[in-house]
């Protein structure tokens, strides 16, 4: 069975991953939230050993989907469409967030996929939420439950 991943770099944010891992638990798929502490100091080597760690918790068969302010913007019935191709290939996807530096070259380099969710800047801590928030509102939208309410305007 598919199981989706969100891999975020940075501290645990009880308040906040709370309410991710709650929307995550909503999922027909098995979904988890897990943090890769962020690097204690500046400097090169410290973000070649985070790297190192994110990447080490990323299945050599995932599809990789990185939150990047470069990436695509998508609408939520994109990412439903998205979302449900990649469960039908039946690959793990993992969603990668940065820390407060973003992500490191080197996991950037591993991901199939760049998702921005704004052109906005957001904390990280926050971007999990969103993140998880949307896919239980992509996974909505495939079941057509009416959680997602769209304007017709």
């Amino acid at each position: 069975m598919p199981r989706i991943v969100i891999l975020a770099g940075g501290r645990e944010e009880r308040e906040l991953d709370g309410l991710a891992r709650r929307h995550l638990e909503r999922l027909p798929w098995p979904a988890t939230l897990a943090t890769v502490p962020a690097p204690r100091g500046p400097g090169g080597a410290a973000r070649r050993s985070f790297a190192r760690r994110m990447l080490a918790r990323i299945p050599d068969d995932a599809l990789v989907v990185a939150l990047d302010e470069r990436g695509a913007q998508w609408t939520s019935r994109e990412l439903a469409r998205r979302l449900e191709e990649w469960m039908v290939a039946g690959l793990p996807v993992v969603f990668v967030i940065g820390d407060a530096e973003g992500l490191p070259q080197e996991v950037l380099a591993r991901a199939a996929v760049r998702w921005s969710l704004s052109k906005l800047t957001f904390p990280h801590a926050l971007v999990r939420l969103l993140v998880a928030e949307q896919l239980f509102r992509a996974t909505s939208i495939l079941a057509g439950h009416p959680y997602h309410r769209e304007s017709r305007a």
